[in-house]
């Protein structure tokens, strides 16, 4: 009986000479991309803007990443599930998110630049559904971590990040 063939996935093309993995390598240990998906759903019914903290990624000073996102979310009532870039003092960003707007049919796109909950794109619903991001970050002069952070729309209602989401991040400089 013939063994079990071993499929490897390459993200920038196939290996480099005597099976060198090439820049990136296989698929899960990925160099300069970690990946991470969450194993327990995270819950916050405040208004007050959590990391979403099995998703963060650690970032030096003077740095740039580009960190992408597919979450799972849910709200139990219609303001939805509010979500705002996490960076070290010092910090540039933009973030690009994409999902369902004030319906299940009806798509938003926002660009947001701002850590403050001022610069926040908020679902404003409360269906389950899937919000893509992606963040830009430029690190200053000091470390720490990047990341998405995430606030019930409306205080008392119960805002979910839900386990299976997913990050990857991936240092361009």
């Amino acid at each position: 009986m013939a063994k079990p063939e071993i499929i490897k996935v390459y993200l920038d093309g196939p290996p480099g000479p005597k099976g060198d993995p090439g820049p990136q390598g296989p698929v899960g240990s990925i160099t300069g991309m970690p990946a991470k998906v969450m194993t327990a759903t995270q819950a916050s019914t405040s208004t007050t803007l959590a990391s979403i903290t099995q998703l963060e990624q650690a970032v030096g000073a003077n740095e740039t990443w580009l960190i992408e996102y597919w979450l799972g979310t849910g709200c139990s009532g219609s303001g939805g599930v509010t979500f705002c870039a996490l960076a070290p003092s010092g910090s540039s960003c933009q973030v690009v998110a994409q999902g369902s707007g004030s319906s299940q049919s009806a798509n938003l796109t926002q660009i947001f630049n701002d850590v403050a909950a001022s610069g926040a794109y908020n679902t404003a619903v409360f269906f389950n559904g899937v919000v893509h991001l992606r963040l830009q970050i430029k690190t200053g002069a000091t470390a720490g971590a990047a990341g998405m952070r995430f606030a019930a729309g409306v205080a008392g209602q119960t805002a979910s990040i839900y386990s299976g989401s997913s990050m990857t991040a991936r240092r361009v400089a």
